[in-house]
């Protein structure tokens, strides 16, 4: 595969350094974190202006028509910075409509385009393990209507979004793929309880506890979304891989500037040869990542479904893995200081503490491609 950059995508790796060497510095992200504001609204317009919420979406729906690879590029960005603003729930939320309604997404799509709407996508359960289609949130048929009951987990960017989109099943059993819908529910409805918190890098999220949550019939956007789920989940999975692979990049560049100064016994601990070892198999693990990464997105533009799917658990369960290396190894490396509040290697250390798990830990991508792998040979 190539994995060279265009023009365009060079210039948006560019911009988005400008974005975080000029108005997103690790200084103001601190100042941010110590208030109470979950996300800046003028930093989401910043992004909005950028064109970044629209990328991820095609023309037709009024986005800019970028490729996974280019949501991966961005997110990458967003990981060097440590940028706590929920672009994740942009992506999950809105590709899904996309998948599901088409061009009548548009209306819809409008505001999380412009950055005047957060949106979130609340799928994910107690006990599913990772597996998107563990659903046993029920949808009950009323008059007019539909009733909601279920708990729902770490809805990414719920707490600061006006309407949720909620999976809940229509039929069958929770892990079937068939007889989940999708429904739209106001954040403020009776019934809706929220627990909403930073999660451990910074990023707004909640869990949600329905209980007879009251929707008209319109607020089912689809009755039948298990497939699109999976779909989407698996693009966002190979997104999560692109901010992990940014962070670590950072992490790295960071780590081999401290031990070029740090000294023990009059000399640079950097001329260490063990250490120098430990760099070494820090930036392989970088390199690996960058590429197992580009592959599994350039993967997802194929017409083999199941080979998508295969890339993005292969990508996600390595990079699980170098990610968890490679934050511990840095912190090592500072030593103490590398835990501390000030200092930024220890919030590299959390975000990619917190990515390696992120719709699924390694354990889960290496079982879940070992059965995909199974499924393509029959």
């Amino acid at each position: 595969m190539d994995f060279s950059l265009s023009e365009e995508q060079r210039l948006l790796q560019e911009s988005i350094d400008r974005f975080i060497e000029k108005d997103y510095t690790f200084t103001k992200r601190q100042q941010r974190l110590a208030t109470e504001m979950l996300y800046d609204s003028a930093i989401w317009q910043q992004m909005a202006e950028f064109g970044w919420l629209g990328l991820p979406f095609s023309e037709t729906v009024g986005g800019i028509g970028g490729s996974l690879v280019d949501a991966v590029l961005l997110a990458q960005g967003l990981g060097k910075g440590l940028v706590i603003e929920p672009y994740l729930a942009v992506l999950l939320a809105g590709r899904i409509m996309e998948r599901l309604l088409g061009e009548a997404a548009s209306a819809w799509l409008e505001g999380v385009i412009e950055g005047s709407k957060v949106p979130a996508l609340a799928y994910a359960e107690p006990g599913s393990r990772f597996a998107p289609c563990w659903t046993a949130t029920s949808a009950r048929p009323v008059q007019g209507g539909y009733t909601l009951s279920g708990q729902k987990l770490l809805a990414l960017g719920a707490p600061v979004a006006e309407e949720l989109l909620v999976t809940a099943r229509l039929q069958g059993e929770p892990g079937d793929v068939q007889g989940i819908g999708l429904f739209a529910v106001p954040a403020q409805s009776r019934g809706l309880q929220m627990l909403a918190y930073r999660m451990m890098h910074g990023t707004p999220g909640a869990d949600l506890l329905l209980e007879d949550v009251v929707v008209p019939k319109e607020a089912c956007l689809a009755e039948d979304v298990g497939r699109a789920l999976l779909t989407v989940v698996d693009e966002a999975t190979v997104v999560v891989c692109g901010d992990a692979l940014g962070s670590m990049e950072a992490t790295f560049w960071k780590t081999l500037d401290y031990v070029k100064t740090r000294k023990q016994f009059g000399v640079p601990i950097g001329s260490f040869q063990v250490l120098q070892h430990t760099l070494v198999d820090m930036f392989m693990e970088v390199e690996q990542s960058r590429s197992i990464t580009y592959m599994a997105a350039m993967q997802a533009a194929g017409e083999d479904p199941i080979a998508a799917a295969r890339a993005a658990s292969a990508a996600k369960a390595y990079v699980s893995r170098a990610a968890t290396l490679v934050g511990q190894k840095a912190v090592q490396l500072h030593g103490g200081m590398g835990m501390t509040e000030e200092l930024d290697i220890g919030h590299y250390f959390r975000r990619l503490t917190m990515l390696s798990s992120l719709f699924g830990d390694r354990d889960y991508h290496v079982r879940r491609f070992g059965g995909l792998q199974t499924t393509a040979m029959d």
